[in-house]
C-alpha cells in the first residue's frame, strides 16, 4: 500500500460515515465514469457495504483503505479474489 499517513488522509475526508461511488472517485482523484465502468477500481472491489436509500454505498473506513491504494494494487486484489477460469471439455 502507498505510504500516505492517516492524518493527512483524514484531513481530506468529510466526516460522514457513507459514501456513493460518486464521492469516494471523487476523493480519490478517479473519473466518476472510470469507477462506474472498471468494478475492480470501486471500494471493496465493487462490492458495497450497505445500499442506503437504494443506493450502494461504502463506509467510511472502507473508503479510507481504499483512497491511498494504487490501480495496480487494487488489480491484483482482483485478480487474486478472482475464481480461475476453467476449460468445460
Amino acid at each position: 500500500m502507498s505510504e500516505i499517513s492517516m492524518d493527512y488522509l483524514l484531513a481530506g475526508v468529510p466526516a460522514k460515515a457513507w459514501f456513493t461511488l460518486s464521492e469516494a472517485a471523487n476523493l480519490k482523484g478517479l473519473n466518476r465514469k472510470t469507477a462506474y465502468n472498471r468494478r475492480w477500481l470501486q471500494p471493496n472491489g465493487g462490492v458495497p457495504d450497505a445500499m442506503v436509500g437504494g443506493r450502494r454505498m461504502w463506509s467510511r473506513d472502507s473508503v479510507l483503505q481504499w483512497v491511498p491504494k494504487t490501480d495496480a494494487e487494487l488489480e491484483a486484489e482482483n485478480l487474486a479474489s478472482s475464481p480461475s477460469p476453467t476449460t468445460e471439455r
